[in-house]
């Protein structure tokens, strides 16, 4: 099945440019609503869906810091055991540690 759009006329709201909603900064559950007009006898379309937001260029730095400090202390819980019975007992580490 092949499908195929001509574009003859197309109007847009005047905030094409500049949305009512910044969705930079918002996150969220959003609902999409589609009303379009088509043929010579103007038929209806209309269709709905709904989509999460989630803004990862202004966010995803802290989720990927998060995932790194994690994976720092998963890796270096050795050093941290050997410090800890340093510091709690005054000896020098074991070599079981």
């Amino acid at each position: 099945m092949q499908e195929k759009l001509s574009l003859e006329n197309l109007t847009v709201s005047r905030f094409q440019e500049s949305p009512p909603i910044t969705l930079a900064a918002r996150f969220g559950r959003y609902s999409v609503t589609l009303a379009a007009t088509y043929g010579s006898s103007g038929e209806t379309l209309s269709a709905r869906k709904t989509l999460w937001v989630v803004p990862w260029r202004m966010q995803g730095w802290k989720v990927l810091l998060t995932f790194a400090c994690i994976a720092w202390v998963i890796a270096a819980r050795r050093r941290f055991r050997r410090a800890w019975y340093v510091l709690k007992t005054g000896l020098p580490p074991r070599d079981n540690l």
